[in-house]
């Protein structure tokens, strides 16, 4: 019945707008699904200021269309990436690290600090400066990361 009240409107109605908007949902609903999912042969390696953080127990990749959502796991600590990957040039979104080293704090694109990534044969390195909190440090401060994560 909704899709009939959808058909065959020619103005943007309150109705109509309300279809558009649930049929606009639902393709992005399906297309974030429909990505390339890799598990199984994922590792992942961490260091915090030059100190290796040793190989991650549990890593997710996940790929939808251009972007690669990164999750990495370790024991209470973890971390995440978003790389945008799009014809041979690969960039950094966003970093989050929770834990690691006694750091918590993360990377943006468009924020203050900067982050650079490369892709080889589905391993990404990605290295930069996130801000953040360090255990035994008062107040904010800015910690070196490298994330080594074959997908």
């Amino acid at each position: 019945m909704m899709a009939h009240r959808c058909i065959g409107r020619h103005t943007l109605s309150g109705m109509n707008r309300r279809c558009v908007a649930v049929a606009t949902l639902l393709l992005l609903v399906v297309t974030g699904c429909s990505g390339r999912q890799v598990a199984g042969q994922a590792n992942a390696s961490i260091s915090i200021d030059g100190q290796s953080q040793g190989q991650a127990q549990t890593v997710r990749c996940n790929q939808a269309q251009s972007s690669w959502f990164i999750d990495i796991g370790n024991n209470g600590s973890s971390a995440s990436a978003i790389v945008d990957v799009t014809g041979g040039k690969v960039n950094v979104d966003t970093v989050t690290i929770r834990g690691y080293g006694g750091f918590t704090g993360g990377y943006w694109k468009g924020g203050e600090q900067s982050a650079d990534a490369t892709l080889s044969n589905l391993k990404f390195t990605i290295s930069g400066t996130a801000t953040g909190l360090k255990t035994g440090t008062p107040g904010s401060v800015d910690a070196k990361f490298k994330i080594d994560a074959h997908c």
